[in-house]
């Protein structure tokens, strides 16, 4: 069976702009649902990722400015 949830939702999620009722219904649906709870691990690793690139590229830039 295919999932229809809603991939926004996830993204949402991640970034704390979620709906309180639509977070709720989210953490029961990943609950069950394999393939979103996958996307969402996916989602938080780029999420991740290009924070700690984000916060690499300011430190060199304040290092230089030294």
């Amino acid at each position: 069976m295919k999932c229809k949830f809603d991939i926004n939702l996830l993204y949402s999620y991640v970034d704390g702009t979620i709906e309180p009722l639509e977070k709720i219904f989210l953490e029961e649906h990943i609950k069950y649902c394999e393939k979103c709870n996958k996307e969402l691990n996916t989602i938080r690793i780029i999420e991740n990722s290009l924070l700690s690139l984000d916060n690499d590229i300011r430190s060199e830039e304040h290092t230089s400015e030294l």
